[in-house]
């Protein structure tokens, strides 16, 4: 169980944001705490005047408006009831006890979680604040919740972080679930919690869950106006979906967003380059193992190996995704000598060692 708290100066945008969700029967509004009527008998006026009674009472304060996020693990199974009694502990514990606010459980993704709409304005004009010694307290409801109801956690410490658990996203499978919500999930776990500095290390990633993202080509105007699509492929890495628009997901992981992040995983990724360097570079120490047993060593340090099928390249790219550092890089990137031309050259043939493995074998039947 994991929560967060936003400010955000529009109460009409955070609030049409959710109510727009109950039209396409994505969301459903469960409880209004401080309001004069049942969730259910509430009016999209009703919610709005309410809380914009109670934003203008402070009219210094810029973001005024609470938008207030708990999110669960995908494999538990939580009631309307269970959902809305822990978001008002939740809320009490934030300091928001007091106030109005409105509980909305979002259905279009893969992990249970909801979204609850209020305001920092409290009666006396005065603004509720989060201090580090709040956050403390609710790290502290949120994991005394997840042992009282059995919850699974579904946050890791790294780095003095915390973070989303990433391990836990299963792979596209088309036909089977939403579609959107299957990406969703895989798009949650993987573009905030990875160093990627290009849109091929991105999809390098992606498509270990049946996952691509896709410009357009050129001279489409889709590419000419930057526009960004996610869809779903086979086991086989072809694309089997329509592509949903990056704007459509609730992450918003359109191509500006994902622009500031390889500017920032420049630098966050640097110190990890030698992790995988000198993996590789051990792997190959000794005997050199066939191309079979590079990809199953290098598995075993925690770093996955993919191979680009892009057609019409001369010279297929490989990347090298590691897990435990949470980051990908190209093997251009790494230099001359972990290419993918490189790293075959340096692979013994795999007839070869078969050869010498039935002569290993002829040799122990003999003894």
């Amino acid at each position: 169980m994991l929560g967060k708290i936003g400010a955000t100066c529009s109460l009409r945008k955070t609030l049409e944001y959710n109510e727009e969700k109950v039209i396409q029967q994505k969301a459903i509004c469960l409880h209004a705490e401080k309001f004069l009527k049942d969730a259910h008998e509430l009016t999209y006026k009703d919610k709005y005047n309410r809380l914009y009674d109670r934003v203008t009472l402070n009219e210094r304060a810029e973001k005024k408006v609470a938008h207030i996020f708990l999110t669960f693990h995908p494999r538990d199974e939580i009631s309307n009831n269970t959902m809305i009694q822990l978001a008002q502990r939740y809320m009490m514990t934030a300091g928001f006890g007091d106030q109005p606010y409105l509980i909305y459980r979002h259905l279009d993704t893969g992990n249970p979680h909801l979204h609850a709409v209020s305001t920092f304005v409290t009666p006396n004009r005065k603004m509720i604040k989060t201090p580090p010694r709040i956050l403390q307290e609710l790290k502290v409801l949120t994991q005394g919740m997840e042992t009282e109801l059995g919850l699974r956690p579904n946050i890791v410490k790294t780095d003095g972080e915390i973070k989303l658990q990433a391990n836990w996203t299963q792979q596209v499978v088309y036909g089977q679930r939403s579609l959107k919500g299957a990406i969703s999930s895989v798009l949650n776990a993987v573009i905030d919690h990875y160093k990627y500095t290009s849109i091929d290390e991105l999809n390098a990633i992606l498509i270990e869950y049946n996952v691509k993202a896709d410009l357009g080509h050129e001279r489409t105007r889709m590419y000419q106006n930057r526009g960004l699509v996610y869809a779903a492929l086979d086991k086989n890495g072809m694309q089997v979906s329509r592509g949903l628009w990056a704007s459509s997901f609730d992450s918003k992981p359109t191509l500006s967003y994902l622009e500031d992040k390889f500017s920032l995983n420049q630098s966050l990724r640097k110190s990890q380059r030698s992790r995988i360097t000198t993996a590789i570079k051990w792997t190959f120490a000794g005997k050199a193992p066939d191309w079979t047993g590079f990809r199953e060593a290098m598995e075993r340090e925690g770093i996955n190996i993919v191979v680009e099928k892009t057609k019409g390249k001369q010279t297929p790219g490989i990347y090298f995704i590691d897990h435990r550092g949470k980051s990908v890089f190209s093997g251009e990137s790494l230099g001359p000598e972990f290419n993918l031309k490189a790293i075959r050259e340096r692979c013994a043939p795999e007839q070869q060692l078969q050869e010498s493995e039935s002569q290993r074998n002829r040799l122990k039947i003999h003894l």
